[in-house]
């Protein structure tokens, strides 16, 4: 869980602790490294949906997480991915 590298400023303790607020946030901070200044808020958006899609999410994270873990980081990564697709529809 706390390897994830999870698309908030502050470290989530549980997949309530995810909000589209917190997550609106961090799209929006002006600390992102260099390359990705340059970029709008609704390319990170993008980019990170395909980052946290469930198919690529599922092969290549969830795999490697602690079975103990693995049903908590499922429920968060699915509340990552809804509230992306919410902030890109507005």
């Amino acid at each position: 869980w706390s390897d994830i590298p999870w698309p908030m400023a502050k470290m989530p303790m549980s997949p309530e602790d995810i909000s589209q607020a917190l997550i609106a946030a961090y799209m929006q901070s002006p600390w992102w490294p260099e390359k990705d200044k340059a970029k709008s808020t609704k390319d990170r958006i993008k980019d990170s949906l395909k980052r946290w899609h469930p198919d690529r999410f599922d092969n290549r994270c969830l795999v490697r997480v602690i079975d103990s873990d693995q049903e908590r980081v499922k429920e968060a990564s699915g509340n990552v991915v809804r509230y992306l697709n919410e902030l890109l529809r507005k």
